[in-house]
């Protein structure tokens, strides 16, 4: 899941908006298989999301 706050990260350095959006989307899909998944409990993900939400 960091690769793809990495990659937001990285677009935002060179000003790609779109680019950045599309990372951000793609992390709140890994934390949405994580509660799928169990690995994560809803009430974690939904910091996870909120925060990414902030970036």
């Amino acid at each position: 899941m960091c690769a793809a706050l990495d990659a937001a990260e990285r677009a935002e350095e060179m000003g790609d908006a779109t680019a950045k959006a599309a990372a951000i989307h793609a992390y709140v899909m890994r934390v949405n298989a994580a509660v799928i998944s169990r690995s994560l409990t809803p009430a974690r993900a939904a910091i996870l999301k909120k925060l990414a939400a902030a970036l």
